[in-house]
């Protein structure tokens, strides 16, 4: 499930929200055998840059037949720029930030459990009661990336002035080269930005 508007992470938010199922988007596993989604597209979910998205996986098992256990064994939330993709989310980073709601919550195995590896609900018999219970990603900011970080410092005030400065790139492509000068004084701070655009061939 999906939405960008979830004004509150209290259980009658959750339930009531406007969740779009975007279980069809993708393939299903059929077996305990993981199944790789490939890539979804969300972006018909958000409206602008300041949007936040949620995503949330809703378990229903039912009295009287099996409860299947399920596992998310990965889960990465990009934002996919036209020259750079951005993680918003992924099981390593955002483990300790996924919210849980059930109706069940004993045993332990009836409710979500989130690790760095795995989202996992574990499955009741036939004679264990109906559970329906959420784990709910934190709100993933579209618009937001990284800034940019310095890749070097290629000279401060105590070093020599440099004739030359090498740098190589890793794979042939079109990069676009900023060089930042600062001029600090107690009083006042003066940038400075030269680019450059390279061509990498070999």
């Amino acid at each position: 499930m999906a939405t960008n508007k979830l004004p509150a992470k209290d259980s009658a938010s959750v339930v009531n929200a406007a969740w779009t199922d975007i279980t069809p988007r993708t393939p299903i596993a059929t077996s305990a055998t993981a199944v790789n989604t490939g890539q979804v597209n969300l972006s018909d979910l958000v409206s602008g840059a300041n949007d936040s998205l949620f995503i949330a996986f809703k378990y229903t098992g039912l009295t009287g037949s099996t409860q299947r256990t399920w596992t998310i064994t990965n889960f990465l939330v990009n934002n996919a720029l036209s020259d750079y993709t951005y993680n918003l989310s992924s099981l390593a980073a955002d483990n300790a930030f996924w919210t849980r709601f059930g109706n069940v919550w004993s045993p332990a195995s009836s409710r979500w459990v989130a690790t760095t590896t795995a989202l996992t609900i574990v499955g009741g018999a036939a004679t264990a009661p109906s559970n329906t219970s959420w784990i709910i990603s934190k709100p993933l900011f579209v618009g937001r990336i990284a800034p940019d970080v310095p890749t070097a410092t290629v000279k401060n005030i105590t070093a020599s002035a440099l004739s030359t400065y090498n740098y190589k790139y890793a794979a042939v492509g079109r990069y676009k080269i900023t060089f930042a000068s600062y001029n600090t004084t107690p009083n006042d701070s003066q940038l400075v930005l030269k680019e450059f655009n390279v061509k990498v061939i070999l």
